[in-house]
C-alpha cells in the first residue's frame, strides 16, 4: 500500500488521532474538537483538491501571526463571534468572506455576494489633486458588507443566506455602515504615485511609505491601505498603532505640524472624542491632544464637514470642543457669542484652504487667521507674525498675497477684505512696511485707498 504523505501534523499518542497544525489552532479556524482532523494525502484526495487546500492554507495560516486574529474580532460573524452581530448557528469563521469552492469569482476566494451599487457619491474637495473615481479593487470587497445594501451571510457557498441573530439582515446602522454616500469618507481607489506627489507637495513620496501602508497592484489607495480585516490589535482594524496619528502622517506631510500645539499639547481630553479610533481601540477615558492629534478635529469616515473630513459640519464647532475654557483656559466659544466678534459660525462653511485671499466670497473663519496644522506657542520676534498665526496667508499693504504671512498685520488685512460686515470706522494700531504708523489708521484705507474691495456683493 502506498504510504500517505503528511506534513506538519502531530499525533495524540493517547487517542491515535492526528491534530491540526498549531497555526490553525492559534488562528481559531481549526475544525471542531468533536470532529477528528483528517490530513490531506496524495493517496486519498485528488491532486486538484490538494491544490485548493494549499491555496486556502496560504490565505489562512498567516492569520496565526496576528496579535488579535479575526476569530477574536467583530469580523467573526459566526455563532462564536465576540460581537453583537453574529450568526444563529453557523460556526465557520471564514465563510462570511471566503470559500474554497463556489466563489463569486472575486479574489481572494471570495464568498460574500458583491454590492450592485455603481453610483456611490464619492469624495470631492477643492484641494484634492488625486482623481477619485468609483470604488474598485479590494475596496469593493469591503463594501459588499459595509455599504449596507447586501445581507450579511449572503454567501455563494451556501444554498440559503446564513441567518443572523435578532433578525439582522444588512449591517445595522452605525459607524461601520458607510452607506452609499462616501463623500464624507477618506477617498479610496485613486492612484498614489510620484505624479500625484508632484501636484500635492503635502503628500509623502510613495517610495518612502511605511511597509504597513500598502498600495494595490495599480498603486491605488484602497481600504486595505489603512485597514487589515484579519487583525484588530490596534482597533478599527487599523494596520498600525495610530497614537499621534502615526497612520495619518504616514502619508500626509504637513508643513509646521511637528512641534505645533496640536501635535505636542499634553492637555487631556476626557470623553471629548468618543468616536476616535484611538479611544475606541484602547477604551481610554482620557487622552492628550498630542495622542489624538489629527483625530481631535478629523475623522476618516462619515465626517460632518465632508470636504475637510471634520467631525462637525461647521468648522468652528470643531475648534470650540477644546477652546471652551475647559481644555484650553481661554473660553473662545463664549467670546464669539459677543456682538463684537467675527461672525464665524455664520459663514465658516465658505472658507477653503484653496481660496484666493483677494477675491474669495465674504466670510470669516478661525482658519483665516489660524492654521491648526502650524499654530504654536513660541514667542515671535518683534514686528513678525506671532506663532498663533503661523502658516496662514496674508496681504501686504499693496494688496499682494503673502504666503505665509510674515507679519500679523498681513493676516489682518486679508481677513478685513473677506469680513461679511466690514469694520467701517474700526481702528487698529497698524504696522506698515518697517514704520509703525504715528496715528491709528482705518484698516480698509490701508488695504485699498479706493475702497473697491469694500463694495458689498
Amino acid at each position: 500500500m502506498k504510504r500517505s504523505t503528511v506534513v506538519n501534523m502531530s499525533t495524540n499518542s493517547k487517542q491515535g488521532q492526528v491534530r491540526p497544525p498549531p497555526a490553525l489552532l492559534r488562528a481559531g479556524i481549526a475544525p471542531r474538537r468533536d470532529v477528528p482532523f483528517v490530513p490531506f494525502s496524495h493517496s486519498r484526495f485528488p491532486r486538484r483538491r490538494v491544490a485548493v487546500t494549499c491555496i486556502m492554507g496560504m490565505i489562512l495560516i498567516p492569520l496565526a501571526a496576528c496579535a488579535n486574529p479575526v476569530a477574536n474580532s467583530k469580523h467573526n460573524l459566526s455563532v462564536t463571534g465576540p460581537g453583537t452581530v453574529k450568526a444563529t448557528v453557523e460556526s465557520d469563521v471564514c465563510i462570511f468572506c471566503h470559500t474554497a469552492h463556489r466563489t463569486t469569482g472575486q479574489t481572494p476566494l471570495w464568498s460574500q455576494s458583491m454590492s450592485s451599487v455603481t453610483n456611490y457619491i464619492i469624495y470631492s474637495s477643492p484641494t484634492v489633486k488625486a482623481t477619485v473615481g468609483q470604488p474598485d479593487g479590494s475596496s469593493r470587497l469591503c463594501l459588499s458588507c459595509h455599504d449596507g445594501t447586501v445581507a450579511l451571510g449572503m454567501v455563494s457557498s451556501r444554498a440559503a443566506p446564513i441567518a443572523i441573530q435578532s433578525g439582522v439582515t444588512t449591517l445595522p446602522h452605525g459607524p461601520s455602515n458607510l452607506g452609499t454616500d462616501l463623500s464624507g469618507d477618506h477617498p479610496i481607489s485613486f492612484v498614489y504615485d510620484q505624479a500625484l506627489v508632484n501636484l500635492n507637495n503635502q503628500l509623502k513620496d510613495p517610495a518612502t511609505l511605511d511597509s504597513k501602508l500598502k498600495l494595490d497592484a495599480l498603486k491605488k489607495v484602497q481600504c486595505a491601505t489603512c485597514h487589515n480585516a484579519h487583525d484588530d490589535q490596534f482597533g478599527s482594524f487599523l494596520v498600525m498603532d495610530n497614537t499621534g496619528s502615526a497612520l495619518c502622517v504616514g502619508c500626509h506631510l504637513l508643513p509646521g505640524w511637528t512641534g505645533s500645539a496640536h501635535a505636542s499639547s499634553a492637555a487631556t481630553l476626557p470623553g471629548v472624542r468618543a468616536q476616535s479610533a484611538l479611544k475606541a481601540a484602547r477604551n481610554k477615558t482620557a487622552q492628550t491632544v498630542a495622542e489624538n492629534a489629527c483625530e481631535n478635529c478629523h475623522t476618516s469616515h462619515k465626517a460632518g464637514s465632508k470636504a475637510r473630513l471634520l467631525h462637525q459640519a461647521k468648522e468652528e464647532e470643531n475648534c470650540f470642543v477644546c477652546h471652551n475654557g475647559k481644555i484650553v483656559s481661554k473660553d473662545l466659544a463664549a467670546e464669539f457669542k459677543k456682538p463684537s466678534a467675527h461672525p464665524v459660525l455664520q459663514s465658516s462653511s465658505t472658507h477653503s484652504m484653496a481660496e484666493d485671499p483677494v477675491n474669495s466670497p465674504r466670510h470669516a473663519a478661525c482658519a483665516d487667521c489660524h492654521n491648526p496644522h502650524s499654530t504654536n506657542t513660541r514667542t515671535a520676534p518683534s514686528r513678525t507674525a506671532p506663532a498663533s498665526i503661523a502658516g496662514v496667508k496674508g496681504l501686504d499693504s499693496a494688496g499682494i498675497v503673502v504666503n505665509p504671512a510674515t507679519r500679523e498685520i498681513s493676516a489682518l488685512l486679508a481677513v478685513s477684505r473677506r469680513e461679511p460686515q466690514p469694520w467701517i470706522g474700526a481702528r487698529h494700531p497698524a504696522v506698515r512696511g518697517d514704520q509703525q504708523t504715528a496715528s491709528i489708521q482705518d484698516l480698509k484705507s490701508i488695504v485699498s485707498p479706493s475702497g473697491k474691495y469694500w463694495q458689498k456683493s
